[in-house]
C-alpha cells in the first residue's frame, strides 16, 4: 500500500472514494442530527415560555377570581344590610301613613256625625224660624189641606 491509500481520499480504485462519501454522509448526518437537535431545542423552549406564559395567566386568573369573589361577598353583605335598613325605614313609614288613614276615617266619622247633627239643628232653627216668623201652622187634617187647598166649609 502506498501513502496515498492510507490517506483519507487518496488512492486509486473504488475504495478511497467510498471512504469519501462515507465521511461525507457522515458529516452530513452529523450535521443533519444536530441542526435536527437545534430545531427540537427551539421547539422545546417555546413551548416551555408559552407553558410558563399560561401558568403566570392561570395564577392571575385565580388569584383575580379569588379577588372577585372576595368582592362579590363584601357587596352581598353591604346589599343585605342596605335591604335591611331600607326595609326598616318602608315598615316605619307604611306604619305611619296606616296611622294617618285611621286618623282621616276616624276624623270623617266626626265631621260625618257633626254634619248630620248641624243639618238638624238648622232643620229645627228653619222650623223655630218660620213658627216665630209665620206663627204657628194649623195642623193638617185632610189630605187637601196638605196639598194647600181650603175646604169649602172654612
Amino acid at each position: 500500500m502506498s501513502k496515498r491509500q492510507n490517506q483519507p481520499g487518496g488512492g486509486s480504485g473504488g475504495g478511497g472514494d467510498d471512504d469519501d462519501t462515507t465521511k461525507a454522509s457522515t458529516e452530513l448526518s452529523v450535521h443533519t442530527t444536530t441542526a435536527e437537535r437545534g430545531y427540537e431545542k427551539e421547539q422545546l423552549q417555546d413551548l416551555n415560555e408559552r407553558f410558563a406564559r399560561y401558568l403566570e395567566e392561570v395564577y392571575f386568573l385565580t388569584f383575580f377570581n379569588k379577588k372577585l369573589t372576595s368582592d362579590v361577598g363584601f357587596y352581598k353583605t353591604k346589599v343585605e344590610r342596605l335591604e335591611a335598613v331600607l326595609r326598616a325605614v318602608y315598615e316605619e313609614e307604611l306604619r305611619q301613613a296606616k296611622e294617618v288613614v285611621e286618623e282621616c276615617r276616624e276624623e270623617a266619622g266626626r265631621l260625618g256625625a257633626k254634619s248630620e247633627r248641624l243639618e238638624n239643628d238648622a232643620a229645627d232653627l228653619r222650623e223655630r224660624h218660620a213658627i216665630l216668623v209665620e206663627g204657628p201652622r194649623p195642623p193638617y187634617d185632610d189630605a187637601s189641606s196638605v196639598l194647600g187647598y181650603r175646604s169649602r166649609n172654612a
